[in-house]
C-alpha cells in the first residue's frame, strides 16, 4: 500500500474515530425530557399541574411557584375568605384594588357578549339555592323575584378614571364563574416566565396547556362516566361547564348550579358546554353564557367570537359543534391543526 492511502486510510479512521465520540457525547449529555407533577386541593377543587422538562429540578421550583401564584389568587378573590378583596367590595360596596378591577372589568365584556348570560353579581341567587346545603331545596317564586332585584351586570358602577368598582347595597358579586380560570392563566404564565415550554392545568375541569405536544381532552359524557371524544389542542384553554358538577333532584327534576340570570331558575337548555379559548378565564365564563343561551344561540354567539369554538350537548344529549372543529372518528380537531388518524 502507497503512503498515500495509508494516510488517506488513517485520516478516515479518525474522522470514524471523532464522530463516533461526538455522539456519544451528544447522547451522554442530552436528558430526556422529565414529568414533573404536582396535585393540591385549592380553589374548591383539586388542581393539577404537569410539566414536561429537561430539568426536573427547575421543573420542581416553577411548580411551586405556579401553586403560590394560584393561592394568592384565591386569597384575593375568594368568595368564602371574609378578608378577601371581593369580600371587602361586597361588604363595604367599592374596591380600588387593580386586579379586582381589571378582572371585573373583562366579566363584565363577557356579560354584553354574552347578553347577560354569564353574569357575576348572580351571589344572592347562588346564597338563594344554595346547592352546597346537605338537603338543598327549591326556593319559592317570591324568594326567586326578591333575589333578581339585586341581580344584573349594569348595576356594578366601573369607574374608569379613578380605577374603582362601586356597587350598592345587596348586590354580591361571585366570581366564582371565572376567577378560577384566571388562577389557571395566571400559573401558568408564572411557569411559562420561569422558562417552561410545555405544561398543563387543571383545576377542576379549567384546563390550560402549552407545548409543541398534541394534548388530548377528554369530553365527559354528561349522563355517564364514559368519554364521548377526545379534544386535540396544543396551546390555550378547554373548560367544560355540565348540569352534572352540583345538583339536586326534586320530584324527579334536575335543579343544578348553572343558574339562569333572567329567570333565576337552573338554565335548562343544555346537559353541558365545552369552550375552546385562548384563556382558561374567557372559556370558562364564556361555557358559562353558552350554556344559558343554549344550542342555537350558543352556535352564533360562538360564531361572533374570534378564536373561540364550543361543544354544546343539550337537554337530549345531541351534541352541537362550531364551524372550528372537524371530528374524525372519536376525536375533536381545531381546524388551524391538521387532522390525522387517531
Amino acid at each position: 500500500m502507497s503512503c498515500h492511502k495509508r494516510k488517506i486510510k488513517n485520516l478516515k479512521s479518525k474522522i470514524k474515530s471523532i464522530v463516533l465520540l461526538l455522539l456519544l457525547l451528544i447522547t451522554g449529555c442530552a436528558q430526556p425530557p422529565a414529568e414533573v407533577y404536582g396535585a393540591r386541593v385549592m380553589l374548591g377543587t383539586v388542581v393539577e399541574i404537569k410539566i414536561i422538562d429537561p430539568d426536573p429540578r427547575q421543573a420542581e421550583i416553577a411548580l411551586e411557584d405556579a401553586f403560590r401564584e394560584i393561592k394568592r389568587i384565591e386569597k384575593l378573590m375568594s368568595h368564602f375568605d371574609r378578608n378577601s378583596a371581593l369580600s371587602q367590595l361586597n361588604r363595604q360596596g367599592y374596591s380600588a384594588d387593580k386586579e379586582l378591577y381589571a378582572l371585573i372589568l373583562k366579566a363584565v365584556e363577557i356579560s354584553q357578549v354574552t347578553n347577560g348570560g354569564f353574569d357575576i353579581t348572580v351571589g344572592p341567587l347562588m346564597n338563594l339555592w344554595d346547592f352546597k346545603a346537605q338537603s338543598p331545596r327549591v326556593p319559592t317564586t317570591r324568594q326567586i323575584r326578591q333575589a333578581l332585584k339585586n341581580v344584573g351586570y349594569k348595576k356594578i358602577n366601573i369607574d374608569s378614571q379613578k380605577i374603582k368598582i362601586v356597587i350598592k347595597e345587596g348586590i354580591d358579586i361571585d366570581l366564582g364563574g371565572i376567577a378560577k380560570g384566571y388562577a389557571v392563566d395566571q400559573a401558568l404564565e408564572v411557569l411559562i416566565r420561569q422558562g417552561i415550554h410545555t405544561a398543563l392545568i387543571n383545576a377542576g375541569g379549567d384546563i390550560r396547556v402549552v407545548g409543541n405536544k398534541e394534548w388530548r381532552i377528554g369530553l365527559k359524557n354528561p349522563r355517564g362516566n364514559e368519554i364521548l371524544a377526545a379534544i386535540i389542542v396544543k396551546s390555550g384553554a378547554v373548560v367544560t361547564s355540565g348540569d352534572y358538577e352540583r345538583y339536586f333532584i326534586k320530584e324527579g327534576k334536575r335543579y343544578h348550579h348553572i343558574l339562569n340570570p333572567g329567570s333565576g331558575y337552573p338554565a335548562d337548555q343544555c346537559q353541558s358546554v365545552t369552550v375552546i379559548a385562548p384563556t382558561a378565564a374567557a372559556a370558562v365564563a364564556l361555557a358559562k353564557g353558552i350554556f344559558v343561551a343554549g344550542p342555537e344561540k350558543g352556535l352564533k354567539l360562538t360564531a361572533t367570537q374570534p378564536k373561540i369554538e364550543s361543544i354544546i350537548i343539550d337537554n337530549q344529549g345531541r351534541q352541537h359543534v362550531s364551524r372550528g372543529l372537524i371530528k374524525k372518528g372519536n376525536t375533536y380537531w381545531l381546524k388551524t391543526v391538521k387532522a390525522r388518524s387517531s
